[in-house]
């Protein structure tokens, strides 16, 4: 690295006027950053549309060659009433006698109805089986014994079935199964004759489509879902399932409990329910006023962030709701190029690590020099193990008042880069594909693209290079660090005020925080006649991936409630995933002077 600034002084001492120009370049980008993250929400992502409901039932009770299932209609058709009541757009069917005429007749009218980011729910009462991996619903000519071979030929695949709707990349995809999983006196047989249906599951693959997905089954693997001989009288899980579904205010999960235990109390424990889960998804069937205000504030939270990977969480675990649509648009036009809207010279890692619960002495944080390169305003504490192994000095910490930091910057923001991993061009960048300044451009790489920071190598041409990857793209790309003359003066964050650990907000959805305490120590502040300087904030670490995603948008509540407060968005940073405390709240330390 030595090697590197020695160089570079040399440069610097030929050509004055171009580094000049260069600080007439920083001061260019400082203005944009500055213009950029203090940018209102687009309008263009702020309207609202509930998704189309879309439901397929069908109700198979006169089964030729099995018993059969009188309630079946029954079921089917109070199902078809409480979807038409939630607001779906229900196609029924009674009755469907073989695989042909489900695909050929009941599948195109269903599927024609089924577009992009849709709720959409298939609801089937009748006979059924598991076989291997996968499970079947019995069309109502099914034979009593087929051999291996014919399974796929005579019965509905479940998993083949659900796979088909997420290929149209609805929002989310609910399947209620009341049916057996195994029909008395029916028979799979090899081809030696022997009977092969399976009494034991196998949790099937989860779809590659990543579509956020439910598949609710009346009954345990291979066990008996008990219907009626009585036409009036619907099955005790569809009882339950249509009594519940249109619980207002209640989470499809919770809705879920309430049936499961119904049913449990109702069959003395023969008959469990249970799900398969490949969902991030919890929706309101039937939200009230409240559910969809809270809904609101987690997508303006969210969208405020201008975080890619924050907003496509919010996409899965906000699939249908209202804010969906508005989601889908945001990463359709802004994920394609990955651009981190946000960014800082001075490390949000260093700000964190600034913190003093015990020494009231002022700090500052060393910016970088290079003014081509920012970080993101987030970071993920897990992914920058370099990080954790620097001093206070290597990371930036400076006292209050150092105007020109000891040390040549140059070699202190590679250092930093290198550290970080993780940075953000703040122009247009060119990637060349070897360290020479001669070398063929690969890549043009636009303002506000994340970088992956691979290393920092002396080029062939006496210049520095970074060798990067850009999103979507594993090769690496090299490029050239510009030089410039001016060393920006310290980020002043003042003393160490107030810490605050915020709960998740009480009787909400899981994504909010509770914003009184943020106001409560803003006004405790002032009153006190503190300028707050900077605010950084943090959550603890934790292994599950759902709440790590639960947290991530947690972090950007916490962060808009500050700026609904009345803080600088430009003055806010996060580090997710910190191993110094605990906790599922989000951390915010306020730094000021007076």
């Amino acid at each position: 690295m030595r090697r590197h600034i020695t160089f570079l002084a040399l440069r610097r001492s030929e050509d004055g006027a171009r580094f000049a120009r260069y600080a007439l370049i920083s001061l260019a980008c400082l203005l944009t950053i500055m213009l950029h993250a203090s940018s209102a929400i687009s309008q263009d992502y702020l309207f609202e549309q509930d998704p189309k409901r879309v439901a397929l039932v069908i109700g198979n009770a006169n089964y030729k060659n099995l018993s059969s299932i009188a309630s079946s209609i029954s079921d089917a058709e109070m199902m078809r009433q409480r979807l038409t009541e939630l607001g779906f757009d229900v196609v029924y069917y009674p009755d469907v006698p073989t695989l042909s005429n489900f695909e050929d007749v009941v599948l195109p009218d269903f599927r024609r109805k089924i577009n992009v980011g849709d709720l959409v729910v298939f609801y089937f009462s009748g006979h059924g089986f598991s076989f291997g991996p996968d499970n079947f619903l019995a069309p109502t000519d099914l034979p009593l014994s087929i051999t291996t071979s014919k399974v796929t030929s005579y019965a509905i695949s479940v998993d083949a079935f659900k796979d088909l709707i997420a290929s149209h990349k609805p929002g989310l995809i609910m399947f209620f199964i009341d049916a057996c999983r195994s029909i008395g006196g029916f028979i799979i047989n090899d081809e030696q004759g022997r009977n092969l249906v399976s009494k034991g599951y196998k949790t099937p693959q989860v779809s590659r489509q990543s579509i956020n997905t439910f598949i609710v089954y009346a009954t345990k693997p291979g066990e008996i879902a008990e219907g009626f001989s009585n036409p009036e009288q619907l099955s005790i899980f569809t009882k339950a399932l249509t009594e519940h579904i249109g619980t207002e205010g209640e989470p499809f999960r919770s809705i879920f409990d309430e049936i499961s235990a119904e049913v449990v109390t109702s069959t003395s424990g023969t008959q469990d329910p249970g799900k398969i889960d490949w969902s991030k998804t919890d929706p309101y069937l039937k939200p009230t006023l409240k559910n969809l205000e809270d809904q609101r504030e987690v997508w303006r939270s969210t969208l405020e962030s201008r975080d890619p990977k924050k907003i496509e969480i919010f996409g899965y675990r906000y699939s249908v709701s209202r804010h969906s649509a508005a989601c889908r648009k945001w990463l359709d036009d802004s994920l394609n190029n990955e651009l981190a809207a946000r960014y800082t010279s001075a490390s949000p890692f260093a700000i964190d690590r600034a913190w003093s619960s015990h020494n009231m002495a002022r700090l500052s944080v060393r910016r970088l020099s290079i003014s081509s390169i920012a970080f993101t305003r987030s970071l993920e504490e897990s992914q920058e193990q370099d990080l954790r192994n620097l001093s206070d000095t290597a990371i930036g910490l400076v006292p209050s008042g150092t105007s020109k930091p000891s040390g040549d910057s140059l070699e202190f923001s590679l250092a930093s880069i290198d550290a970080h991993k993780t940075v953000v061009a703040t122009q247009t960048l060119v990637g060349r594909a070897d360290p020479d300044i001669s070398a063929t451009i690969v890549e043009r790489i636009p303002t506000g693209t994340q970088l992956q920071v691979d290393g920092i190598t002396s080029g062939t041409d006496k210049n520095i290079y970074l060798r990067a990857t850009t999103p979507g793209d594993t090769s690496s790309v090299f490029i050239r660090v510009p030089e410039t003359l001016a060393t920006p003066a310290p980020l002043e964050l003042g003393q160490s005020l107030k810490e605050i650990i915020v709960p998740p907000r009480p009787h909400s959805i899981p994504e909010l925080v509770n914003p009184v305490p943020i106001q409560e120590a803003i006004a405790d502040l002032k009153a006190q006649g503190w300028k707050i300087t900077w605010v950084s904030l943090s959550t603890a670490q934790i292994e599950d991936q759902a709440e790590q995603e639960t947290r991530a948008i947690r972090l950007v509540n916490a962060e808009y409630i500050l700026k609904d407060a009345g803080i600088d968005g430009r003055r806010v940073t996060s580090v997710a995933g910190k191993a110094d405390f605990s906790g599922d709240g989000v951390r915010i330390r306020f730094f000021g002077i007076r």
